[in-house]
């Protein structure tokens, strides 16, 4: 996904909500009740986490920039309906370490 029409200054750590997000497809449920989605959400620079980490087994998230989980419907959909994106976390703003430092 690509969230063009949202916007965060570089070099702050102010969190930026990412509302409404949802995923479901109704062929895999019916074929499993216990279907597992795998979901993968990137950021060019900052860092992006999730509204809940209940039920979610972790196979990615070594990097600030990028998470990548495995949960079934209901986890996935709590975990994504809200998404939070930071250009940089509070104790790397204006820091070497930043992936945004001007």
């Amino acid at each position: 996904c690509y969230f063009g029409q949202f916007y965060a200054f570089e070099d702050s750590s102010d969190t930026l909500e990412i509302k409404g997000m949802e995923v479901e497809d109704v062929d895999l449920e019916e074929l499993t009740p216990d279907a597992q989605f795998d979901v993968k959400v990137l950021a060019r620079k900052g860092n992006v986490n999730f509204n809940s980490r209940t039920g979610l087994v972790f196979y990615d998230q070594a990097f600030r920039d990028r998470k990548g989980f495995t949960a079934q419907s209901d986890a996935t959909n709590n975990a994504i309906r809200l998404l939070k994106y930071r250009v940089e976390t509070p104790e790397l703003v204006n820091k070497p370490d930043s992936t945004v430092l001007n």
